[in-house]
């Protein structure tokens, strides 16, 4: 085997860079904000996409899918807000305001009547 010239010895991935990188990968870390976090002193962006590309790729994913299988175990034990996030997020219901406004009015002949009136706006309104 040649040998090396002057540098760092080759970097060597260890579990708890793993962890790292999965972690700040699913929060969004930025490659090189991740590999600056690794072994002592850093590494390459290219080092970290070489030894941790499947972490890079999938991390997001797997918290989603996490995060999910709360939900649906929520729902499966019958929670109302599980029921409701997942149709607001998933379902594509949404929550809407009832506007109601009361009106004062006054005929000429000084009888004041209140008069509800309630919007009620069409499904692609805001």
């Amino acid at each position: 085997m040649p040998k090396r010239g002057p540098g760092q010895p080759p970097y060597e991935p260890t579990p708890a860079d793993g962890a790292t990188v999965q972690n700040l990968a699913a929060l969004g870390a930025t490659h090189k904000e991740i590999a600056m976090c690794i072994g002592r002193t850093g590494i390459s962006e290219p080092t970290l996409r070489k030894h941790f590309r499947r972490e890079l790729n999938n991390s997001l994913t797997e918290v989603k899918a996490l995060a999910m299988s709360q939900v649906v175990a929520a729902m499966k034990r019958g929670e109302p807000w599980a029921v409701c996030f997942f149709l607001k997020c998933r379902g594509g219901w949404r929550e809407r305001q009832d506007i109601r406004q009361e009106i004062e009015h006054s005929g000429a002949g000084g009888d004041a009547r209140k008069i509800e009136v309630t919007h009620v706006g069409r499904k692609d309104e805001s």
